[in-house]
């Protein structure tokens, strides 16, 4: 390197940091390295995680007992709150602490029911369980739940920089789980698009919304779209394909879609619903009444754009966006978004091909997103079971009619159904349904016409972005 090199070089650093510490920092979007299972000191990395608690008083602790370690709050994600304390280990490999409880979490009813605990062994996330062994797949022995002053398994000599993470699990006193994203995935069927009041499955209007709170439905599917003048309305978008899904003639000059051009339109006769009634209208919504948030743009720079204007057309309001979950596709997509506004309730919908289920589920782990959505004819019972014994929320999307096929995916253990045409007293009075079984029957080929393409869609793994 020459002389003008290195100066060029250290001034760079001195006005833009230094761009290889920025460049690995980056991999971890301000987040502690630790929650990705990366340890940072010569030390244990024990790291606490709230999923769905509301508070932590972890840093108390942490100065009381003269510990080193570090709590955090708003990290986004199950692990919004959060905490890492680095500690040592005898010869044995013995750690020096037991385990601690500092979590709050947001409601009332709910009840601590201990941590699991996971760590890294060889890239992969694997957990502790009752047997004393440690597993990344499915099994049948549960996991051993850990409670306060309780020891941690000893680290092996040959682990460098372990790091164990042990995740909060709440319950209420029916023993229902109130883990992170406990609002949305307590009910069992999702309105699809906002509900179909006339038989139509692309709405997104208030009139769908109506009709479907009418119809008993409280947890709802809003598609969003972004005008080239960064505005948000509910719509699908307006490509040939949804011009024909909403009832209106397709007009190339949509595909340069404004704000006022959208108040132009109607959707099956309805007015295109403006966010801010959006807003407006989930205000006065009791609480359980939550919202998933697709947002219909691939375009990578439009992202983190989407969700500025969507927090603030929402003024900011903790309350409201505590309710919404916000669907991804990709996970550069995820960092778009976290880096604008940290959600606590993210969930990986997976479109891109099953076999990348395990891929999926590791990073879902990583970044703290609690929940996969499976297209209902991929979702069998193994398939379920890996992503449920991974701690992840599953929704099956869509079952329209077949009420037999929304109850045994049900029975499988899928959380919530995205529907239009089922209601939950429909599930609950249908007693003919067939024993949990697989329902795989693979992706549609017009799904995967070209495996590049894929590739470039879904942000397939890359040795950047693996942990």
């Amino acid at each position: 390197m020459s002389r003008g090199e290195s100066l060029i070089r250290t001034l760079r650093r001195k006005l833009f940091g230094n761009e290889e510490t920025e460049r690995t920092e980056n991999r971890y979007f301000g987040k502690p390295k630790e929650l990705f299972g990366v340890g940072s000191q010569d030390s244990i990395s024990i790291v606490y995680i709230g999923n769905g608690a509301k508070e932590n008083y972890y840093q108390e602790i942490i100065n009381s007992n003269q510990l080193d370690g570090k709590a955090y709050s708003g990290m986004g994600g199950f692990y919004n709150e959060c905490a890492v304390i680095y500690v040592g280990a005898n010869e044995d490999g013995k750690i020096d602490v037991t385990v601690m409880e500092a979590f709050r979490h947001r409601s009332e009813e709910a009840i601590f029911s201990g941590f699991t605990l996971r760590k890294k062994e060889n890239g992969k996330w694997v957990w502790y369980l009752a047997d004393g062994s440690w597993n990344g797949e499915c099994s049948k022995e549960k996991k051993k739940l850990f409670y306060k002053n309780d020891e941690l398994p000893e680290v092996e000599k040959s682990a460098k920089y372990p790091v164990y993470v042990l995740t909060a699990q709440w319950t209420d006193k029916n023993r229902r789980s109130m883990n992170c994203g406990y609002k949305m995935f307590r009910n069992k069927v999702m309105a699809h698009a906002l509900g179909d009041p006339d038989g139509n499955k692309y709405h997104n209007t208030i009139r769908a919304l109506e009709h479907s709170i009418d119809h008993g439905f409280r947890y709802f599917e809003a598609d969003l779209s972004l005008t080239e003048d960064d505005r948000v309305v509910l719509c699908h978008g307006w490509s040939k394909q949804d011009c024909k899904r909403i009832g209106i003639p397709y007009d190339p000059a949509y595909e340069h879609m404004t704000y006022d051009m959208t108040r132009q339109l109607k959707i099956h006769g309805d007015p295109i619903t403006d966010r801010r009634e959006l807003y407006e209208y989930i205000k006065k919504l009791p609480e359980d009444h939550c919202f998933e948030i697709d947002m219909h743009s691939r375009q990578p720079d439009r992202h983190a754009v989407f969700v500025r204007q969507l927090v603030r057309d929402f003024q900011y309001d903790e309350a409201v966006l505590e309710r919404l979950l916000m669907q991804i596709y990709y996970f550069s997509m995820f960092k778009a978004m976290d880096s604008s506004y940290r959600f606590e309730v993210y969930q990986f919908s997976l479109v891109g091909g099953i076999e990348r289920l395990d891929s999926v589920i590791q990073r879902c782990l990583d970044y703290g997103i609690c929940a996969i959505a499976l297209r209902a004819v991929e979702a069998s019972k193994e398939v379920i079971d890996k992503c449920k014994f991974a701690g992840l929320n599953v929704l099956a999307f869509s079952v329209f009619e077949d009420v037999t096929f929304a109850k045994t995916l049900l029975a499988n253990g899928v959380d919530t159904i995205c529907t239009n045409g089922i209601t939950e007293e429909q599930v609950r009075e249908h007693d003919t349904f067939m024993e949990p079984r697989p329902y795989y029957l693979g992706i549609p080929k017009s799904a995967v016409k070209d495996p590049t393409e894929l590739e470039k869609r879904f942000d397939i793994d890359t040795e950047e972005d693996s942990f």
